[in-house]
């Protein structure tokens, strides 16, 4: 038979355990959160570095092809 002190340290046993399962549980959601959230920045870096990388060809190609116009340009100009 319980008495009335360990029925009561059992109760708010049980209370501090419910609270403690609360706070674990909303921890988890915070942080599944915060990790969705860090792969969508990752996602739209890797994104961005693929676009950078993208123009960054394009003006190379751009900056071979106006050098082969250019060294056109001067052969003609230097008469060859």
């Amino acid at each position: 038979m319980l008495s009335q002190a360990s029925l009561g340290a059992a109760l708010g046993l049980n209370n501090l355990t419910d609270q403690l399962q609360s706070q674990v549980m909303s921890t988890e959601g915070s942080a599944a959160t915060e990790q969705a959230q860090y792969q969508e920045l990752q996602i739209e870096s890797d994104a961005n570095n693929t676009a950078a990388n993208s123009v960054a060809q394009a003006a190379s190609h751009k900056m071979k092809t106006n050098n082969q116009i250019f060294q056109t340009f001067d052969g003609i100009v230097a008469g060859q």
